[in-house]
């Protein structure tokens, strides 16, 4: 919570899905006074790929990032990521680079940068589809921001197993570019 407080963007909505855990969230969430944050716990655990569907469809922003509880935001993320939605509005998702960090915040390796490219691309659907098959998983999910739009009907299935963010990823470079 604390790494998303401190993101340059103001204009934000947090929500957060308890997957009916067993621990505090409910306790953590209550020691932050902030209006922005919403807390909503689940009577039954409904799976990891259903939780994350479920919170692409909370509130009602423009844009939606997810970020599971052992991810960081970096300061400064969601800007660059947020111009480009609204500059180019064929995008459907925009990601970014990411480290590793350890449990004591060591930084555990450099940026890594999935596309092997430039900084700021932009690829058609097609192009992102294309080169996903050729190479490997080129978004961290927890960079990604989506246009509401792009993901009214869509969440992470089920059936797609340990691969269900690269197939939501793939499916919506059906319909829009990436960035």
């Amino acid at each position: 919570l604390e790494s998303i407080l401190a993101n340059s963007v103001a204009d934000i909505e947090i929500h957060i899905s308890d997957n009916a855990s067993d621990d505090d969230t409910a306790g953590v969430v209550a020691s932050y006074d902030d209006p922005r944050i919403r807390y909503e716990r689940l009577n039954e655990n409904i799976g990891l790929w259903g939780n994350l569907s479920r919170c692409l469809h909370l509130g009602t922003a423009p844009y939606v990032t997810v970020l599971c509880d052992d991810d960081l935001m970096r300061a400064g993320n969601l800007g660059p990521q947020l111009e480009m939605l609204q500059q180019y509005p064929r995008l459907g998702l925009v990601h970014a680079a990411f480290e590793f960090i350890g449990p004591e915040g060591e930084t555990l390796s450099g940026r890594a940068n999935l596309l092997n490219g430039p900084a700021k691309s932009i690829e058609t659907g097609l192009e992102f589809v294309e080169k996903s098959f050729r190479t490997h998983l080129r978004v961290c999910l927890a960079t990604a921001v989506f246009r509401r739009t792009a993901i009214d009907h869509v969440g992470f299935e089920e059936e797609d197993g340990p691969a269900a963010d690269a197939a939501l990823f793939l499916r919506l470079g059906l319909d829009w570019d990436v960035g």
